[in-house]
């Protein structure tokens, strides 16, 4: 995974609410993430310029550190040190970002008790629920400009590798819950290589690939958490940042009245019930049988990024508390053509076959598969051309026959 560590931090300002559910990302979204994402990054180097930090600082020069009165480290399953470099990200969190900090920490309520559960399941440090308010504020919709999406900040191969569905129609990168399931699976797969979670952060932001070359450099293979800071000065400049902003949002997460943050109040944790539905059931549809609104529905779902449910299979679909009961009755209400979605179909001419037995085969004519594709001699179709199929044809329907 390229990631951006300081820089993925700022996706929180995009659409700070305070409301439990946030709608999906509007066209600016990305604009303006990495304008925020800028800033953050001119904070961070501006602090490190006054602070002369240099990569090359020996491990007990930049380990050896005195942390402040009121915070117990023992208390966190994290390893926390404390150097200069975290307290850069103290003082950019808490002090010249705090209004963003705080709403990450508010948003981070939505999910905070279903990742704690599953951390606390695998054996894996909690603090690590903070992971993802450096990498996306804990914006589920959030896109960066190297196509790393959603929570946890998925690219897309990395995503399929861990089992999320990454399509046309369903992009699990965007589900808090699928991706974080996916996420802590990586993560400890990380940890299982190097032995420690600073170099499986490390990895997880830069690849493990990079992490795995720099380590043999050194003659190691795995290592202590010592080890992060004894390499990090050849890691990616966003890489370097990682870690020290991960042990800071750890730290302010665990203390923040130390901070003068003590005021947040999380949002309430993101509740639902499941209802099944055909292949491409609009949202909208689901909206209505639900009795809510279509920005609640795309906010439980936002994985459906395209507003309907994947063609050709049923699909389960997030509704709110309460609303399952009679969901099935009054979708069955609704009629079809607002119910399913009708969509054009992609077909390969075969060998011995014709437009007009194309055509019946779907359900529509020639002169629509004509216009559909600009084929003027119907009688001349190449074999092996695909043929888009009018959506006026059969419904529900959608891929490559």
């Amino acid at each position: 995974m390229r990631l951006r560590a300081v820089a993925s931090v700022g996706a929180v300002l995009l659409g700070a609410c305070a409301h439990q559910q946030v709608p999906m990302a509007d066209v600016g979204t990305t604009e303006r993430w990495e304008r925020i994402m800028r800033q953050m990054r001119a904070d961070s180097a501006e602090t490190a310029a006054a602070s002369a930090i240099s990569s090359d600082r020996t491990t007990s020069e930049t380990v050896d550190a005195t942390i402040a009165p009121g915070i117990d480290i023992s208390k966190f399953e994290l390893p926390i040190h404390y150097n200069e470099r975290v307290q850069e990200y103290l003082d950019l969190y808490a002090r010249r970002r705090s209004s963003v900090f705080s709403t990450w920490l508010r948003r981070m309520g939505r999910y905070r008790p279903y990742i704690e559960e599953r951390l606390a399941a695998q054996g894996m440090p909690r603090e690590l629920v903070y992971l993802p308010l450096i990498e996306s504020g804990y914006e589920t919709t959030v896109k960066s400009r190297a196509s790393a999406v959603g929570l946890w900040q998925f690219m897309s191969g990395t995503a399929r590798s861990e089992g999320l569905e990454v399509s046309d129609y369903v992009d699990e990168r965007r589900d808090p819950f699928r991706s974080t399931d996916a996420a802590l699976r990586h993560l400890a797969g990380l940890h299982r290589t190097f032995g420690s979670w600073y170099l499986a952060a490390a990895a997880y932001n830069s690849g493990s690939g990079r992490v795995a070359r720099l380590l043999k450099e050194h003659g190691r293979t795995r290592g202590p958490d010592e080890l992060f800071w004894e390499v990090q000065g050849e890691l990616p400049q966003e890489t370097r940042d990682y870690v020290p902003g991960l042990i800071a949002a750890a730290i302010i997460g665990e203390y923040p009245h130390l901070f003068g943050l003590d005021g947040v109040v999380p949002d309430a944790p993101v509740r639902y019930e499941t209802v099944s539905v055909p292949g491409a059931t609009e949202l909208r549809a689901v909206a209505r049988a639900s009795h809510t609104s279509v920005d609640d529905i795309q906010a439980l779902n936002p994985h459906y990024h395209r507003g309907i449910t994947p063609p050709n299979r049923h699909a389960e679909v997030r509704v709110p508390i309460g609303a399952s009961a009679d969901f099935q009755t009054a979708l069955a209400r609704i009629p079809a053509e607002e119910r399913t979605r009708r969509l054009a179909r992609t077909h390969v001419v075969r060998q011995g076959e014709t437009l007009s037995g194309i055509a019946a085969r779907y359900g529509t004519t020639v002169a629509a598969l004509q216009k559909a594709n600009r084929i003027t001699r119907p009688h001349v179709v190449s074999i092996g051309r695909k043929l888009t199929i009018p959506s006026s044809g059969r419904t529900g329907g959608v891929g490559t026959d």
